[in-house]
């Protein structure tokens, strides 16, 4: 006689259920976490998977969308600070929606230090985009100094 099945067990449909929902709400938010922040409308204009030689940065924190309630991207990020202009991305994970970023110096209207929340960060303004993109630490002072470096040629 085989032994009974332990009360706790789970058919294997439900299991698989769980982890399908799970996926398609993940997916879910993070593509309305693409418009909020304005991911999405920054990819129209500045997709591109093209190499762009600089300084790379790994698993970094910044923020984008409204000034007062911008989508925090948490040590996620992946950025390279180049000489033409500065690239963005984030972790494979949370790419849905999220391609990468080359946002060449001429479409970046300034950048200035602001205080967000306690925190120093760099603000950084896009031409014709009406949200800003907060980098923080090396990576936002990085930003601020090849800006206004290639501001002076």
């Amino acid at each position: 006689m085989p032994p009974p099945e332990p009360v706790w067990a789970v058919p294997e449909f439900v299991v698989a259920s769980f982890v399908l929902v799970l996926v398609v709400i993940s997916l879910g938010i993070w593509g309305v976490i693409s418009v909020v922040s304005g991911w999405r409308e920054l990819a129209e204009r500045f997709k591109s998977d093209a190499s762009l030689e600089g300084e790379q940065f790994r698993f970094r924190s910044g923020a984008m969308g409204p000034r007062y309630f911008p989508v925090n991207y948490g040590s996620c990020l992946f950025a390279t600070v180049g000489q033409n202009g500065f690239a963005l991305s984030l972790l494979f994970l949370f790419r849905f929606l999220h391609p990468r970023l080359v946002i060449p110096w001429s479409a970046v209207e300034r950048c200035e230090p602001v205080k967000y929340w306690f925190m120093n960060y760099i603000a950084v303004h896009i031409v014709g985009f009406g949200r800003r993109i907060l980098l923080g630490g090396g990576l936002g002072k990085k930003v601020l100094e090849t800006w206004t470096q290639t501001r002076k040629r």
